[in-house]
């Protein structure tokens, strides 16, 4: 009778161990715990950003092509570590602010091939950085920074004629389902 009990035990550990280790979809909240980055790892890393209850970014990915590989595609997640930045920069050359306020939750996603994606999830905005262990000389090639809106939205873009601008071109209204990788470029 005992020896079940302990076998039982021993299984019911295992199952939930096991189911732990298998479940990639991470979650981390801004430091106000309004804004909400769910992270899914599948043959991409996916991930997708809510506030309160409105999702306003679904599945996105992103991955980063060096000379001989690309870092993203088929991920094998290695660990994970989530951590906190609470800290003030000063400015050299204060402007409005001489002040600039860093404060944001953090996931470390480390992947097996030497890399690791760290997300930043503020109050009122994520970021992301691809960082790698690799030896030598890493030259990067292209990055994939796919953004995929829940519905159809109307975006105000600005979309200047080539990559020497002053940040002033007047801005386009387009919705987000008839805006092709084709049309004019735009900037963030």
């Amino acid at each position: 009778m005992k020896v079940y009990k302990l076998f039982a035990l021993l299984l019911t550990f295992a199952t939930a161990w096991g189911s732990h280790l298998s479940a990639k979809v991470i979650d981390v909240k801004s430091p106000n715990g309004e804004l909400n980055l769910s992270v899914d790892v599948k043959d991409k890393i996916y991930y997708s950003v809510s506030y309160g209850n409105d999702l306003l970014l679904k599945d996105c990915y992103l991955n980063l092509q060096l000379e001989n590989e690309t870092l993203g595609n088929n991920p094998k997640l290695r660990s994970t570590k989530k951590g906190v930045i609470d800290e003030s920069v000063k400015r050299e050359i204060p402007l409005k602010n001489a002040v600039v306020k860093n404060h944001c939750n953090t996931l470390r996603m480390n992947f097996a091939g030497n890399y690791a994606v760290e997300f930043r999830v503020f109050d009122n905005g994520v970021a992301y950085r691809f960082i790698t262990d690799k030896k030598g000389e890493n030259i990067v090639m292209g990055e994939d920074f796919v953004l995929n809106f829940p519905a159809n939205y109307k975006a105000h873009l600005s979309q200047p004629n080539g990559f020497k601008t002053s940040y002033e071109y007047p801005y386009t209204h387009v919705n987000t389902e008839e805006y092709k990788a084709t049309d004019r470029m735009s900037y963030l």
